[in-house]
């Protein structure tokens, strides 16, 4: 009897073992060009070789030596140990690729992994980004925004998304999440951060997942939220806090609100997206282009000041000075509509 309960032990532990070495949080964003797409995913143990991308033109399901899948593309990324920063110091291998010269609009399929291993994640497809003269009455621009979402608090509301993500003809250009992802990536030792990923999977591989810090990803100085995620332009130099992006005829900045409301307020980071926007505004406004501010904290100058209580002064009056150069939409994460999950 003993010897059956051992045996029954073993078989459960064999069937619920991870393969270290499988990709798995496999998201797309926007990248520095209007023609680049970049892919992020992460691996529990370290791959021999370089992380690769194979992706073929038009939706693809099979890529098998005996389909008759397209010709496939390859390019090569890099890889980054991140260490958590708990007391465990758990590792995880962060892998970023660029997919360039993508023709717009155009859907792609893609998979991720390593040939040297075998390991690849299942086929997902996306659609590049479109250009204005693309964006119609007839086809809008179309994006949808989050904030504070929880791993366990928020299955439903990715379930939603995710339906309607799956066909390309009601899929959205791009999911902006403006702060507060997974209660918290850096919990558990990072390990609800990598279930969070797998949550998200179905929809961030699938559309271009815009993201911006909010006060539950403070931890170990942002870390988690600067490796885990791979945003264009200046994201790249300031932990994935300060960036913008065109698409059609709406300009974004995402800036890291919370930083404000620190005693060490990133100032370079919220000049680079300043200067970003200033240097780009005669030409947009030409071409009637709009703007959007992205981050989690407040929309307005009064609520700025309000929440500055007890911190600097001339922190808040930056921030301040940033919500007026620049059209604050809804997303943002301390007072959108509807009902916040947790704060």
């Amino acid at each position: 009897r003993l010897l059956g309960l051992v045996l029954v032990a073993v078989a459960v532990s064999a069937a619920t073992a991870v393969n270290e070495h499988a990709p798995t949080g496999v998201h797309i964003a926007f990248g520095t060009r209007d023609d680049d797409m970049s892919v992020t995913w992460h691996t529990l143990a370290s791959n021999p070789g370089d992380p690769t991308v194979e992706f073929y033109p038009g939706i693809v399901d099979d890529v098998s030596e005996s389909s008759d899948a397209p010709q496939v593309s390859r390019v090569e990324g890099s890889t980054r140990a991140f260490i958590d920063g708990g007391p465990e110091r758990t590792v995880r291998f962060i892998h970023r690729a660029t997919l360039p010269n993508l023709e717009p609009g155009a859907i792609y399929s893609y998979r991720v992994g390593n040939p040297a291993t075998k390991t690849w994640s299942r086929l997902f497809n996306f659609c590049a980004k479109r250009n204005k003269s693309q964006i119609s009455p007839a086809k809008p621009l179309k994006l949808l925004a989050l904030c504070d979402q929880g791993h366990r608090e928020s299955a439903g509301v990715f379930q939603l998304v995710a339906a309607e993500v799956a066909d390309p003809a009601t899929r959205p250009d791009a999911l902006i999440h403006c702060g507060d992802f997974a209660y918290d990536l850096d919990t558990y030792s990072g390990r609800n951060g990598d279930r969070w990923l797998q949550d998200v999977e179905p929809v961030a591989a699938y559309v271009p997942y815009m993201t911006s810090q909010g006060n539950h990803e403070r931890a170990y100085n942002f870390s988690h939220y600067a490796e885990r995620f791979t945003m264009p332009g200046h994201g790249a130099h300031t932990g994935n806090a300060y960036y913008s992006f065109d698409l059609g005829p709406l300009h974004v900045v995402a800036f890291n609100a919370e930083a404000f409301f620190l005693a060490r307020v990133l100032r370079r980071g919220v000049h680079v997206a300043d200067v970003r926007l200033a240097r780009h505004r005669p030409a947009r406004r030409e071409r009637r282009q709009g703007e959007h501010a992205v981050g989690h904290g407040p929309r307005t100058q009064a609520d700025v000041l309000r929440r500055s209580e007890g911190s600097r002064p001339d922190a808040a009056r930056e921030q301040a000075r940033i919500c007026r150069r620049v059209r604050v939409g809804e997303a943002s994460g301390e007072e959108r509509r509807g009902e916040r999950v947790r704060g």
